[in-house]
């Protein structure tokens, strides 16, 4: 099956994903992107696990607002891990799409 195929199975849902559903895009992302998740895994500690699922799923190409619906938040709240991802793995200043753009060229 395509990723992104797989992955909007989940968007479409519209909620919140459970644990076992966010166990389930880990392993997509970990069968269908091998070199990003074990950068992402390298980096799950220092941007905790908010960050982690909020990168997966901008390596996606998901929307700020997609991504807040799955994580049951706030689009606000994910611009803000957002940037705090970019300010850790990267020492930059940012948006979420240019933290995209930068875990695109990540594996």
């Amino acid at each position: 099956m395509n990723l992104n195929i797989a992955i909007l199975e989940f968007v479409n849902k519209h909620r919140a994903l459970t644990d076992e559903e966010w166990a389930a895009v880990d392993a997509l992302v970990r069968n269908g992107l091998p070199e990003f998740h074990r950068f992402m895994t390298v980096c799950k500690t220092a941007i905790g696990l908010a960050g982690y699922r909020v990168c997966l799923l901008l390596r996606l190409s998901l929307r700020v607002k997609e991504i807040a619906t799955m994580l049951g938040t706030s689009s606000p709240y994910v611009s803000k891990v957002s940037r705090t991802v970019l300010c850790r793995l990267w020492d930059e200043e940012g948006s979420s799409k240019e933290l995209g753009k930068k875990l695109q060229d990540s594996g």
